[in-house]
């Protein structure tokens, strides 16, 4: 068993001179003239390892000055002389040398390795800090940061300040070269095009929101709005729900927040579970919707009271029409007024018109190029002539555009051009509520909407025409319906 073991290890050493072998076993003429070469040689080997070792530990120490001197590459020539002794060794005219020379050939080898990696280091370390001089000289060139930057400002509305550190990872470095940073510029023209403007003024609104938040409840930390901790988030879903806000309007709010901090490769307190959590829940809660519809007999009763709160003539028609236009056509707040998320659904004065029958006037069309989840889709409502004159939604549209300027923009403006505000519109819209006696706590800019869902509803209208009025696509519009509160049409 001793004799298997050492013979296990000669082979794994593999080398002629330490080989050995029993009697009985079966030899090649091969072999047996290299044993004998190798009991020869043994006497010689012990009296000149030493000085073999002096050499080659002296030879490694000239290549290493040389290397250090001129800069040449020794590795190879290493290479090359470690094939050549192996040759050697294996036809029996060099000694074999013990593993303790090798090794310290292999640390001479090791060490001049090193020198020569550390001189590329800091070769690269001046080229990079060079690259960054050149690269922050260049003032006409955006770097990546500044993109970054850039776009979170364009949605949000204000500057976000620089971070330091990203959940453990670096920021965006700047852009090592020219003609890289010459690009960026093209990146945040292609990045500014990802959010359509609605989606843009969404989450400027979310931010907007967040940020009085925070100063309400958190007057005393003067910290960055940014990084959200996660019970900051959670604090801010509760309080849009006790506020009464639906629960897709939340759900883009925290869209919008998570948004901002995947740009900025912060840790997105949206994926905690607990928000999970709290949005699940109030997806799942039912909200009855508190506000009510207008009937025509409230939307006579608003008519009249218009007479009391203002006296600019101009001003009573564009009301008036406001109020007919948004009833019959089930128009939304910013398809009639300008909000804070813009005017791109607002209704224009050239996609209205006008058919007669034998000059008498007949109907009016509206074609919304833009609307609510439009999706590129356009479409055409069509509003018929009321036998009530004071309530006929065409004639007084033909009244209200003979009186304003022919120039296109905006269907509802002031007497000087400037196109209607909401926040216009809902004042106006309250103080009438008051005039008339009814609550503006259950009476929005929504409820004419609602009440013209609800008499399409009573009239008959099929679920596929008034989801066509209305522009829904989802089955949506039952939750406007109140067949209730409806009286019908008047005669």
């Amino acid at each position: 068993m001793k004799r298997n073991k050492r013979s296990a290890t000669v082979s794994h050493c593999n080398m002629p001179c330490c080989s050995n072998s029993n009697k009985d076993d079966v030899q090649s003429p091969t072999t047996a003239h290299l044993e004998n070469n190798g009991q020869t040689r043994r006497k010689k080997t012990k009296n000149d390892q030493k000085s073999l070792r002096g050499k080659k530990s002296s030879q490694s120490s000239t290549q290493q000055a040389a290397q250090l001197a001129g800069g040449g590459d020794i590795t190879h020539k290493n290479k090359q002389a470690v094939s050549r002794s192996h040759q050697k060794r294996k036809r029996g005219t060099v000694p074999h040398q013990s593993p303790s020379s090798n090794f310290n050939q292999e640390e001479n080898d090791i060490q001049v390795l090193q020198v020569s990696e550390d001189e590329e280091t800091s070769t690269s370390e001046k080229s990079t800090s060079s690259d960054e001089e050149e690269s922050d000289n260049d003032e006409g060139f955006i770097n990546f940061r500044d993109i970054i930057s850039s776009h979170s400002n364009y949605i949000t509305g204000q500057t976000v300040p620089p971070f330091g550190t990203t959940n453990g990872r670096p920021t965006y470095q700047n852009t090592r070269t020219v003609a890289a940073s010459s690009l960026n510029s093209s990146v945040l023209h292609i990045l500014l095009k990802s959010l359509a403007p609605s989606t843009r003024n969404s989450y400027r609104n979310a931010f907007k929101q967040y940020t009085r938040f925070h100063n309400t409840y958190y007057t005393k930390f003067k910290g960055s709005l940014l990084p959200i901790p996660t019970y900051k988030m959670a604090q801010f879903i509760a309080v849009c729900h006790d506020r009464g806000l639906k629960p897709a309007t939340i759900s883009t709010w925290i869209s919008a927040l998570s948004y901002i901090h995947r740009l900025h490769r912060l840790r997105n307190p949206s994926k905690a579970f607990i928000i999970k959590k709290l949005l699940y829940s109030i997806r799942k809660t039912k909200v009855s919707d508190k506000r009510h519809g207008f009937t025509i007999p409230l939307l006579r009763s608003l008519i009249q009271s218009l007479s009391k709160i203002t006296a600019n003539p101009f001003t009573k028609l564009l009301l008036k029409t406001m109020y007919l236009v948004a009833f019959y056509a089930l128009l939304r707040l910013g398809e009639i007024s300008v909000t804070k998320t813009g005017k791109a659904n607002i209704v224009k004065l050239e996609n209205v018109s006008f058919s007669y029958d034998k000059s008498r006037l007949n109907s009016a069309s509206i074609h919304l190029t833009h609307f609510k989840h439009s999706k590129g889709q356009t479409a055409k409502i069509v509003l018929s002539r009321s036998k009530h004159r004071q309530l006929c939604p065409v004639r007084t549209l033909a009244n209200y555009v003979s009186q304003i300027s022919s120039c296109n923009g905006p269907l509802f403006r002031f007497s000087s051009g400037h196109p209607v505000t909401a926040s216009f519109f809902r004042r106006m819209l309250k103080r009438c509520l008051v005039e008339s006696g009814l609550d503006p706590t259950k009476y929005t800019s929504h409820s004419f909407r609602i009440g013209g869902a609800t008499l399409a509803h009573d009239l008959n209208f099929s679920n596929t025409q008034i989801q066509q009025l209305g522009r829904w696509s989802s089955q949506a519009y039952t939750k406007y319906l109140r067949p209730s509160l409806s009286k019908g049409p008047i005669k």
